[in-house]
């Protein structure tokens, strides 16, 4: 190969949705060769949900589908066409083309969504596909989507939301792709499912007869066949070696070397004549086209002010007059590019005759391009010409329109192309990518981007560069992060005191306060309730929100209510207003669905916390619903909330469903999240929820090796010297988990203590649903304590406060003993208490030997019941002899029954079947 033929590859990009030129969204017109054999084949394959045609570059895919899409749009069908580009990678980018292409063809789609953050008119693609299938299912006819050059989408974002598009396309939608390799499409999946006709570059070569149309519609003089034949075997039906092949004979018609050194790789082979030609060519064309391969895209314009050449708008119709790889964009022919090999080929060429050009062509291109809106493919130029300073300052003007317009990941893809120490010279640029950091749950690095923009601030500000407004609103935004890392890590008392810091200036007059700050203002609103919670101050949980969505009003968006019923929900839930919990978490849920599309990462941001509340309520099939569709989805961006609340409710369900292993899987898994990214609220509820299913599970033994590994037994856990006032829900949770292990050890007094002392204290708080839980642990304690009075005036008032807010599964998912001191109520009260006799409805009837109370059960057991006497108690329970109990735990018969005598001492109960009764009903054993 020669050093002349080697390409460049080109440096990494990303794009921007910007408006589609004309030509990606055009049924081409060229005038092409008929393949008769192809198109009957298509024909036949009419009905098929996709038609993919894979081969290398140059096999007339793109060609085969023109005359497809015509013979359809002749038969009045809808034909969408799309010629992918590097920017499509983003699926935003890839769904908006689409909406370009179809309203190209007169299929309006609905724009839904906030435009106040930015320009674009969907919150997500999710929401882009979603209304494209609503529009097409109300069409009448087929739809042809064709979609040119895939390849460049592959094994990228975009070809999860081509997927989702084929997934969900309706009836009469055919889906006609090429590509030159992998498309990321699932097509094992697709296969097996519907029909695809794949087209590989066997099947698309040309054959014989098809060169010889071919060559002889090209070429000025005819073509023996025995030429054709020796043309069609050496390029094996590669069309554009074949088509290589003819512009070399028109170029030089006498010359008969040229079919002789026709052979070899067919790399070698293109590179060789596109050498050729290139030579051939006036010194005037072989610069511009030198000079203009640098621009993916080049306008009469741009070339004017970047390649310092004159009349670049004759030399672009030359060049398209001699057929040389250039590619109309648009129909009015503003814009063109070359095909990339060709483009490839020059580059190499330029590089290799005058490479100090190169770089004042990409800061002029740059320079011109931000100047007329195109920000991002400024960015890619800068980057190309390695002006790695002149690309920060592009992007770093621009990061915060582009991140809040959603191209988040766009922008963090720009700054992974920037050196670390030059985006430290950039706080703007640094707290955008804090703030996309943060939604990834990465908060180690989003700390340290802060601490490093709040440097680099009070250096600007010092030095001047920044006038006061600018860096009031880099304070503010400085803050809020703050806040935000806070409240991820469960800092309460932290973000509870920045955020009213903050909010303080919320009392100043509007014209004061920082440019754009509402949406901030809204989310510190939201912040403060969540720390003012999770510290059981429920006394302002209206107000706060009322605030927060006065001030997103003002911001000019709604997708943020999704976010305040995500805080707000839980909240109430807390307090007991389930009903008004449902209604704002139903309506998040239906938000974010509208605005983001199903299955998007908004919708988890209240999901699980509704999939939490439907659970409680006993509405088991809506809350499977909701965990199936947001638990997969929920680590992509969030509130802890939504976490704990997932993963906790999907473990619930699998307990229920009594797949035991997936569900503490499910709690290893969720432990394991948390960890990794310092989630000490997540961490520490699922451990306590854990720790609960284990007891309850009875392996005693188990959960106490479990708790101190975990350090569930470690500090906060004994309120002495602590004000009421500082407790958090965390601290509950450890003291609900503390008063369990407490029981199991046999240490009811400590136990019953700690219960008394968070019951007092949640219920002065109004913490409803917190209250009812620690009245059933107190019923509990006391049941095991044999106080069965005291047991049963607790648990009734746990049903009080539960009924008017329906939380049903607090009581079905404890087991024994409280099931038994509940149907043993309902038998009492009869039908004077309705809810009662609901939660009776959904238990186990009693066995007939625990229908009448034994006098007994008011007994307190005497000692602690350990592992291997649970264990052989359970098989006793299974009706098992000691002797088989012993070969089945490799244990003699005498010693099993010295562990039965252990157990009969310390229940005070001598009879076998009364033992066993006896402890299930305390939920000792299974």
């Amino acid at each position: 190969m020669s050093k002349a033929a080697v390409a460049i590859m080109p440096e990494p990009r990303v794009q921007e949705t910007v408006p589609y030129p004309e030509s990606t969204i055009r049924l081409p017109q060229q005038k092409l060769i008929e393949r008769p054999r192809l198109a009957r084949l298509l024909e036949a394959h009419d009905a098929d949900l996709i038609v993919l045609l894979r081969a290398p570059a140059g096999y007339g895919k793109t060609a085969l589908l023109q005359q497809r899409a015509h013979a359809c749009q002749r038969n009045g069908d809808i034909v969408a066409w799309m010629t992918l580009e590097r920017r499509d990678a983003d699926p935003m980018s890839f769904a908006m083309h689409l909406v370009a292409a179809l309203e190209k063809q007169g299929v309006a789609i609905e724009q839904r969504g906030p435009d106040t953050m930015g320009n674009m008119g969907f919150y997500s693609w999710q929401a882009v596909v979603q209304q494209i299938c609503l529009r097409l299912s109300e069409t009448r006819g087929h739809c042809r989507i064709v979609i040119d050059d895939a390849h460049i989408v592959a094994l990228t974002p975009a070809a999860e939301c081509l997927d989702l598009l084929i997934r969900e396309a309706p009836e009469g939608v055919q889906f006609l792709i090429s590509t030159r390799g992998e498309t990321g499409l699932p097509l094992g999946h697709i296969r097996a499912h519907r029909e695809i006709l794949e087209l590989d570059m066997q099947m698309l070569r040309f054959l014989e007869d098809e060169t010889q149309d071919y060559l002889i519609s090209r070429s000025s003089r005819a073509i023996p066949q025995d030429q054709v034949r020796l043309v069609q075997n050496r390029s094996e039906g590669w069309i554009v070696g074949i088509k290589l092949f003819s512009m070399a004979v028109d170029l030089e018609p006498e010359n008969e070397r040229i079919l002789e050194s026709f052979s070899g790789e067919r790399r070698q082979i293109a590179e060789f004549f596109v050498e050729d030609v290139f030579s051939r060519l006036s010194d005037d064309l072989q610069e511009f086209l030198l000079r203009s391969s640098l621009l993916d895209r080049f306008c009469p314009a741009l070339c004017d002010a970047v390649l310092e050449l004159g009349d670049c708008a004759g030399l672009i119709e030359r060049c398209e007059t001699a057929g040389l790889f250039v590619q109309p964009l648009d129909e009015a022919g503003a814009w063109y590019r070359y095909h990339q090999l060709f483009a490839g080929f020059l580059r190499r060429q330029l590089h290799d005759r005058a490479p100090d050009v190169v770089a004042g062509i990409y800061h002029r291109a740059a320079q011109w391009l931000d100047d007329n809106g195109d920000h991002v493919e400024a960015f890619n130029c800068a980057i190309s010409g390695r002006d790695m300073l002149f690309a920060a300052e592009i992007l770093d003007r621009h990061c915060e329109t582009m991140f809040s317009s959603g191209l988040q990941p766009t922008v963090q893809k720009m700054a992974e192309l920037l050196p670390p120490h030059l985006q430290t010279l950039f706080p703007r640029l640094m707290l955008v990518l804090a703030w996309r950091l943060l939604a990834q749950w990465r908060v180690d690095e989003a700390k340290g981007l802060v601490d490093i923009a709040q440097r680099r601030l009070t250096e600007m500000e010092r030095s001047g560069e920044l006038d006061a407004q600018t860096i009031a609103h880099l304070r503010f935004s400085v803050a809020h992060r703050e806040c935000q890392i806070a409240q991820t890590l469960y800092q309460v008392d932290r973000l509870e005191s920045l955020s009213s810091s903050v909010l303080g200036q919320s009392a100043l007059p509007q014209e004061s306060q920082p440019s754009g700050s509402h949406y901030l203002m809204s989310s510190l609103y939201n912040s403060l309730q969540y720390a003012q919670r999770e510290q059981f101050r429920l006394s302002k949980v209206d107000r706060l929100d009322a605030l927060a969505r006065d001030y997103l009003v003002r911001s000019g968006t709604t997708h943020g209510l999704v976010f305040i019923a995500g805080i707000t929900g839980p909240s109430l839930m807390l307090m007991g207003q389930t009903a008004r919990a449902r209604e704002m978490l139903e309506e998040g849920v239906r938000l974010a669905t509208e605005v983001a599309g199903r299955g998007a990462p908004l919708g988890t941001i209240v999901g699980p916390s509704l999939a939490a509340l439907c659970y409680e309520c006993n509405e088991l099939d809506r809350a499977r619903e909701l965990v199936a569709e947001h638990v997969p989805h929920m680590t992509t961006a969030g509130l802890t909330d939504q976490l704990l609340n997932g993963w906790i409710t999907q473990a619930r369900l699998q307990l229920l469903d009594g797949e035991v292993d997936a569900c503490l899987e499910t709690l290893e898994n969720a432990a394991r999240f948390a960890s990794r990214h310092e989630l000490d609220r997540l961490r520490v509820g699922v451990y306590a929820e854990h720790l609960r299913i284990l007891l309850k599970l009875g392996r005693p033994d188990d959960a106490a090796r479990f708790a101190r590994r975990r350090g569930l037994v470690r500090g906060r856990t004994d309120g002495a010297g602590r004000k009421p006032t500082s407790f958090t829900m965390l601290d509950g949770v450890v003291a609900q988990a503390n008063c369990r292990l407490m029981a199991a050890d046999d240490r009811f007094g400590e136990a019953l203590a700690l219960a008394r002392q968070w019951r007092s204290f949640v219920t002065s708080a109004q913490a409803v649903h917190a209250a009812v839980e620690w009245d059933i642990l107190l019923a509990e304690l006391l049941l095991m304590s044999g106080e069965r009075l005291a047991a049963r005036r607790a648990l009734s008032q746990a049903l009080e406060k539960a009924a008017p807010c329906r939380l049903l599964r607090r009581f079905l998912d404890e087991g024994e003993p409280i099931s038994g001191l509940l149907h043993q109520m309902a038998q009492a009260e009869g039908d004077q208490n309705p809810f009662l006799a609901e939660l009776v409805s959904h238990l186990e009837p009693l066995a007939p030997t625990e229908e009448f109370e034994d006098e007994q059960d008011d007994m307190a057991i005497c000692g602690k019941i350990n592992g291997r006497e649970i264990e052989i108690l359970t098989l006793v329970s299974s009706g098992m002899l000691n002797r088989q109990i012993g070969e089945q735990l490799g244990l003699t018969e005498g010693t099993v029954k010295w562990y039965l005598q252990q157990v009969y001492d310390k229940v005070g109960i001598r009879n076998r079947k009364l033992v066993v009764s006896r402890l299930r009903r305390l939920g000792l054993i299974p």
